[in-house]
């Protein structure tokens, strides 16, 4: 983005402090845009804003009786009243927690039961973190802290899921939580001085994961001689477990480097696990050496500075990762890489938005429900002639691929089949259209045709039957009804008409042929384009 043009934004009218913070949302879109000389979207149509705010809130599309709820209500508030009551339900906390779940355990670490044991757990546990309302400080604190069996403490899945030849990794931790808890691409500056900011020094990401380099793996021996492998972690050494002696020698069996004593760290030169350039204190980022005793435990320490409310970075990289998880990007672009060289393209909104959820006490909700209630957010996605080419001021909503989480849910409930909110069954059907990374934007489309073949043939799809009856109601009305079902809006006339045309020409005596028009009609529905998208 262009320097003048951020000057000329950061230079607007502010948006006024006592206003609803929807409005000063706007009014700060607002800003961008006039600067841009960009005109805005109108406001979506209530088909649209439907389907988008309940995938956006709980993952899925509306039943029928939902849209046809919210289609048909004159209410002037239904909205807001929307928003309010999804913002309620349980599966609020559970596609949030999907969508974290991605981010935190690698999709391909299958060698340690990960996905297929632990992280239907750890899901199952966030999501009841996030539907009690506790602050993403607390949640985040306990992820970073957790001790214990992982059966036990679910929130122990992020050290899991940071391990190496079965060891935790104290880097691999502090490059995980640099880059979702403070935006920062701190691995940069793991194996020398960072190439492109100059103040972050290698000392500086090893100062960080100095706080994780005492945790321990413990593989318990049980009394038949046998090694409990439940993992479980603690900083501090367990009689139970293994000496130091051989813990260290079980580490460098692997190429890596013992712990060094206290709150320090080994800093290794290359693969050799005996070859160390450096030992490094632990240290908080860009700041401060507290002092921490000898015998640790030393994470607390570091959770409590990064998640306090005058951390520089735990909050905003919060706010704008959730203004990503809505328009598809953050306000800081890439949403990792939120160092000093890579400016906000609206630094008052992210401001804003820090210093809201700062005094909400870092619950999600309070902000999502702002956002959902601004004009921002509710514009259509269809643009003008000016802002088609719009990709970073918000002038429309833009089109995006439904993530396979909510494409299962979705489809699932399409079909009348039941996929169970424990989250053990998804990675099966899921796993299939995960296609991109987890931060890579949603208007990248990246499935292809074994996703399509999957859709039109896999075995969630075929051989289902019809979600509303074909009998006692005229052809238009089924019709109207599987769309809605479907796509969560009646059929514009041309597509009515089109549609019926199809059943006139497939139109039998038989009822099993008169059930087929129909199957074939709802088929293609969930098999459009528009099915997959998020509009």
């Amino acid at each position: 983005m262009p320097f003048a043009l951020l000057a000329l934004l950061s230079a607007g009218s502010p948006a006024r402090g006592d206003e609803p913070l929807p409005r000063r949302i706007d009014a700060l879109v607002q800003n961008g845009l006039k600067a841009a000389k960009i005109s805005a979207s109108p406001r979506s149509d209530d088909a649209d804003f439907l389907r988008r705010v309940y995938l956006d809130l709980i993952g899925r599309i509306p039943t029928k009786a939902q849209a046809l709820t919210f289609l048909d209500s004159t209410d002037a508030d239904k909205r807001t009243k929307l928003i309010d009551e999804l913002l309620a339900r349980p599966e609020y906390g559970t596609s949030l927690a999907a969508r974290w779940g991605e981010l935190i355990v690698d999709r391909s670490d299958d060698k340690h039961n990960l996905r297929a044991f632990k992280l239907p757990a750890f899901e199952t546990w966030l999501a009841a973190e996030f539907n009690k309302g506790a602050g993403w400080d607390a949640i985040v604190s306990a992820m970073l802290t957790a001790e214990g069996e992982i059966k036990n403490n679910p929130a122990g899945v992020l050290i899991m899921s940071n391990r190496v030849n079965g060891f935790p990794r104290p880097e691999d931790v502090a490059s995980m939580a640099s880059r979702l808890f403070m935006g920062l691409p701190l691995r940069c500056a793991q194996c020398h001085d960072h190439p492109y900011v100059d103040e972050w020094k290698q000392k500086d990401f090893w100062g960080v994961a100095a706080f994780f380099g005492q945790v321990r793996d413990h593989k318990i021996v049980l009394s038949n001689g046998n090694e409990n492998l439940n993992p479980s972690w603690s900083e501090l050494p367990n009689p139970n477990a293994v000496s130091e002696k051989a813990y260290a020698q079980r580490l460098r069996a692997v190429g890596q480097i013992p712990p060094a004593p206290g709150p320090k760290i080994a800093i290794p030169r290359g693969s050799d696990p005996d070859d160390v350039k450096a030992v490094m204190p632990a240290k908080f980022f860009l700041a401060e050496a507290p002092t921490l005793p000898e015998t640790g435990p030393y994470r607390p320490t570091f959770a409590a500075w990064l998640t306090a409310k005058d951390n520089p970075y735990f909050a905003r990289a919060a706010v704008n990762r959730l203004w990503a998880h809505f328009f598809a990007r953050g306000l800081v672009n890439p949403i990792d890489d939120m160092g000093p060289n890579n400016p906000a393209s609206h630094p008052e909104l992210l401001q804003l938005l820090e210093r809201e959820f700062k005094e909400a006490n870092f619950d999600f909700k309070v902000l999502m429900r702002s956002i959902c209630l601004s004009e921002t957010y509710q514009r259509s996605s269809r643009p003008t002639k000016d802002n088609a080419d719009d990709q970073e001021w918000f002038s429309h909503m833009p089109i995006r691929t439904l993530n396979p989480h909510q494409l299962l849910e979705s489809y699932s409930l399409a079909l009348g089949r039941t996929v169970p909110i424990n989250f053990g069954n998804r990675d099966i059907w899921t796993a299939q259209f995960m296609t991109q990374d987890p931060d890579e934007p949603a208007t990248k489309f990246s499935h292809g045709i074994p996703q399509f073949l999957q859709m039109m043939n896999g075995s969630l799809g075929t051989n289902f039957v019809l979600p509303v009856p074909v009998r006692g109601k005229s052809k238009a009305d089924i019709v109207t009804d599987l769309y809605l079902c479907a796509l969560s809006r009646r059929p514009r006339p041309e597509e009515l008409e089109r549609m019926l045309a199809h059943i006139d020409r497939r139109l039998s005596a038989k009822a099993a042929v008169y059930d087929r028009a129909f199957l074939e009609v709802y088929w293609v529905l969930l098999n459009s384009a528009e099915f997959v998208f998020n509009r």
